[in-house]
């Protein structure tokens, strides 16, 4: 359901928010909730919470923004970052599984072994490891250029 949400998150933002996930209501945005006008963001800076009967659905943010609309196109974004990601690992799996197996012997053995290295560390254990690596200057060849240096005397 929550995908199928996230896909429709232009419906949403069209036809029921009436906004985009960035158009802003400004702090001086006002909203009728419940026969009353009511301003998106107060003149303290508290955006409005969740008006089920209006049109912030789960409430604004500080800019005035619809929090509902927001969060379904990132829903959208991260359902299409984890469908490339699986694209891109489908075919490099397949493409490496019929090379191994066609091949068989050396081949074989290389890419399995290299297959075995990489699933041994937990995903996150080794993201962490090489970002921390590319971060204070890499490794061999790659040299991380993420933080700057102090100049040498």
């Amino acid at each position: 359901m929550l995908v199928v949400l996230c896909l429709l998150a232009p419906v949403y933002a069209h036809h029921i928010a009436h906004t985009g996930p960035d158009t802003e209501a400004g702090l001086t945005g006002t909203v009728k909730v419940d026969g009353k006008v009511k301003d998106v963001v107060s003149a303290t800076g508290i955006p409005i919470g969740p008006t089920w009967h209006a049109k912030y659905f789960f409430g604004a943010d500080e800019n005035g923004r619809d929090t509902a609309v927001r969060l379904l196109y990132g829903g959208r974004n991260s359902l299409e970052i984890g469908a490339v990601a699986t694209l891109i690992t489908m075919v490099l799996a397949v493409f490496l599984g019929v090379l191994a197996g066609f091949y068989r012997g050396w081949w074989d053995a290389v890419i399995t072994r290299a297959a075995d290295v990489l699933w041994a560390f937990p995903a996150v254990l080794l993201g962490i490891t090489l970002g921390t690596v590319f971060a204070t200057g890499g490794i061999g060849p790659i040299k991380g250029t993420f933080l700057p240096r102090a100049p040498r005397s």
